[in-house]
């Protein structure tokens, strides 16, 4: 599977293997051109095959749309995350809208119904999420 971050500033992506062993990553700033540099980087994805694509992405429509539409040229089928503000695993009183999908899967990784965490986020900004028992 290969596993995009887009981010405010740059491109994570992850490539792993059936058993979900990372087997190739890289970061790259993307200067609000994600489309052109993902067509920069098909051949390495080719290469590994991905049966599937997902996508984590803070940027708007435009150039989610534009990334959608470079990636469609690889045959491979992908998802951009959108928050669920309803998750069976847990509940948030964030607008969903507001909220972006980075910070959602970062406390989705962290939720445990049985304790209160605090979860930090570094990157462009800094945030800090507070969960108390999966709510």
């Amino acid at each position: 599977m290969l596993w995009l971050d887009l981010g405010n500033t740059r491109l994570k992506y992850w490539l792993t293997d059936d058993i979900g062993q990372i087997v190739s990553h890289n970061a790259r700033q993307h200067l609000q051109a994600p489309a052109e540099l993902l067509m920069g980087l098909t051949d390495r994805f080719e290469r590994y095959a991905p049966d599937f694509i997902g996508i984590s992405s803070v940027l708007g429509d435009e150039l989610n749309g534009n990334v959608a539409q470079t990636l469609s040229r690889l045959g491979i089928p992908f998802e951009f995350v959108n928050v669920d503000s309803s998750h069976a695993l847990m509940s948030s009183r964030y607008d969903a809208k507001q909220l972006g999908c980075d910070r959602w899967l970062q406390m989705l990784g962290a939720v445990d119904r049985t304790k209160r965490q605090c979860v930090v986020g570094c990157g462009t900004a800094v945030t800090i999420d507070l969960i108390d028992h999966a709510e």
